[in-house]
């Protein structure tokens, strides 16, 4: 994502200032909806699911 998002910030590199809040919110909505997008994932295949659970 970041190398996508290169050439992105060197073509908009003025304007993204001036629409810092539809940046913010585009980088914040996929981090927030992962976690609920995974756990359908989880609920839908919950028999193909492995889940590793070892934290030592």
């Amino acid at each position: 994502m970041v190398i996508l998002s290169i050439p992105i910030l060197l073509v908009y590199k003025n304007d993204l200032l001036l629409y810092f809040d539809d940046v913010m919110l585009a980088f914040i909505f996929p981090i927030l909806t992962m976690f609920p997008h995974e756990l359908l994932h989880a609920l839908c295949f919950k028999e193909d699911v492995y889940l590793y659970t070892n934290f030592k």
